[in-house]
This record gives structure tokens, C-alpha cells and sequence, in this order.
């Protein structure tokens, strides 16, 4: 699977939280994928979104935008940085 943030139609920290990445990496495309589409997803992390999952699935960060941990997922998706 490839890095994904995981947000919700209408949540104001998921939008912050894409807004930050896209100027932190500008360019780098992060897929986003509404939580609500998957019920295991939501069951795990319905609560704390957005999340930021890397390629394995496994969560980098969640709720605010972290760049340190953000990092490694940007240059997992083509970031020069």
C-alpha cells in the first residue's frame, strides 16, 4: 500500500493538516482517504483524524502535522528534501 492520510468529509484538522503538508512539500501528491469508507479503518482511527499512515500502513502521525515525522513518507513519495 502507498502512504495515505486518512480524514473525514468536514473535519478542519484534516484540511490544516493537508494545507501544512502541501507547503512543507510542495508537489509531493498525498493521497487522501476518507476513514468513513472502511469500517476497520474508522473502528482504529475514527477518533484521532487526520492520520497519516506510511506505505506499510503503519501510523506516522496524527491529528497535527509533524514535519520530522512527515519527512520519510515525503521522500517515500518523490520529495527532493
Amino acid at each position: 500500500m502507498s502512504p495515505r492520510l486518512l480524514t473525514r468529509a468536514g473535519c478542519g484538522l484534516c484540511d490544516e493538516f493537508a494545507d501544512a503538508w502541501r507547503a512543507a512539500f510542495p508537489g509531493v501528491d498525498l493521497p487522501r482517504f476518507d476513514v468513513d469508507r472502511d469500517a476497520a479503518l474508522r473502528q482504529r482511527y475514527g477518533d484521532t483524524v487526520p492520520v497519516l499512515l506510511d506505505g506499510a500502513d503503519q501510523p506516522v502521525c496524527s491529528v497535527h502535522f509533524d514535519h520530522a515525522a512527515c519527512l520519510p513518507v515525503a521522500r517515500a513519495l518523490g520529495a527532493a528534501v
